[in-house]
């Protein structure tokens, strides 16, 4: 396994143990800080690209955690 692979893992599994069951955009962005803003996923979900699994409560919008992690890894370049 090549070493961008093994951080990009390492990555994703930090981001499984870290992310509650459910979460806002700003939950996710907090644990990844400069990768993604609230806005940027509320564009992409806007363009129809976002994950789809996802609920609003309260006017926020809440993501399931592995369902969203998929979505993620389909977003690299």
């Amino acid at each position: 396994m090549e070493q961008k692979e093994v951080v990009i893992d390492d990555f994703y599994t930090k981001l499984e143990q870290n992310l509650p069951s459910y979460f806002t955009r700003a939950v996710f962005c907090e644990q990844v800080p400069g990768l993604w803003t609230p806005k940027r996923l509320a564009n992409v979900e806007s363009l129809g690209k976002g994950c789809k699994v996802k609920k609003r409560l309260s006017g926020k919008v809440v993501y399931e955690k592995f369902s969203f992690i998929s979505w993620l890894r389909g977003q690299e370049v």
